[in-house]
């Protein structure tokens, strides 16, 4: 079974961290917050449902490069959840398992903006809407909490038993757009697609395999 891990950053809220200058700040500092959905076995439709909608939030410290690129830290978490109930199929219904599963992640992320050199023109300052490209690695904190409905089948027991890897690789890559609201705040809005490389369960049947993406943005 996949399983598709869905953050949506709703609102991001940038700083910066140096005095303003003629040229580029070299750090900036943020947070964000937004909700958190995901894709997968226990979710009743292709995308997401809106039942299963949390809370996610994160932080960043990005140290610009030049005007257009930069590198930026990141830890984001957010809440992820399914339920069978939430199936019009009784079948699924009469299952009823369900889980939740608190995943955060550290990420290193390069960030490309292709117009970002139209914020400076010499040494004046000009408020700009600006796309931006961002790749990088990361690390993905799981901590699944499966709920089996009290059935003990052979699924459910290969699933109790497994040792189920909590640290997994990922390669965030994505887009967003930025706005200066002044020289030194800007708000943005972004969408990333998180591939995570390890499977947690062999079975079919535990609703918190992790092998598949998730997705912050």
């Amino acid at each position: 079974m996949k399983s598709l891990y869905l953050l949506l950053t709703l609102l991001i809220l940038v700083g910066s961290l140096t005095p303003t200058s003629a040229q580029e700040e070299k750090w900036d500092g943020g947070f964000f917050i937004g909700a958190a959905n995901t894709m997968g076995d226990v979710v009743k439709t292709d995308l997401f449902t809106l039942d299963e909608t949390n809370l996610a939030f994160g932080f960043l410290l990005k140290r610009n490069i030049s005007q257009q690129f930069g590198l930026r830290l990141g830890l984001t978490t957010g809440k992820i959840s399914g339920d069978d109930n939430n199936f019009d199929d009784q079948q699924r219904k009469a299952r009823g398992f369900s889980f939740e599963n608190r995943v955060s992640e550290l990420s290193l992320l390069g960030q490309w903006e292709p117009f970002g050199n139209r914020r400076y023109r010499g040494s004046s300052f000009q408020k700009i809407l600006s796309p931006y490209l961002f790749a990088g690695v990361g690390l993905a904190f799981s901590n699944p909490t499966p709920d089996f409905n009290g059935r003990n089948n052979a699924g459910v027991q290969a699933d109790q038993a497994e040792d189920v890897q909590k640290i997994l690789f990922t390669s965030p890559v994505g887009i967003g757009l930025r706005y200066d609201l002044n020289r030194k705040w800007n708000l943005g809005l972004e969408m990333g697609l998180r591939p995570v490389y390890r499977t947690v369960s062999a079975s079919q049947v535990i609703p918190t395999t992790t092998i598949g993406t998730y997705l912050v943005a």
